[in-house]
């Protein structure tokens, strides 16, 4: 059974960014099981950019050069 938490945090983040001047980007850490069902989340709450940032180093590099 789920708490919200990553709907929590989601949330959160989304409010930052409507509300403030910060538009980003925020870092999320999660467990590699978990990454497939925060960026689901991210895509489905929310207008947001969703970048997962993992692999060997080369793959790191182009993710950091193209990442948009």
């Amino acid at each position: 059974m789920g708490l919200g938490k990553t709907v929590q945090a989601v949330s959160i983040l989304e409010h930052i960014r409507r509300t403030t001047s910060s538009r980003g980007p925020f870092l999320v850490i999660a467990p590699l099981s978990t990454l497939p069902q925060w960026k689901r989340e991210f895509e489905t709450w929310t207008d947001m950019n969703v970048v997962v940032f993992h692999g060997s180093a080369a793959d790191r590099e182009i993710i950091k050069k193209f990442g948009n």
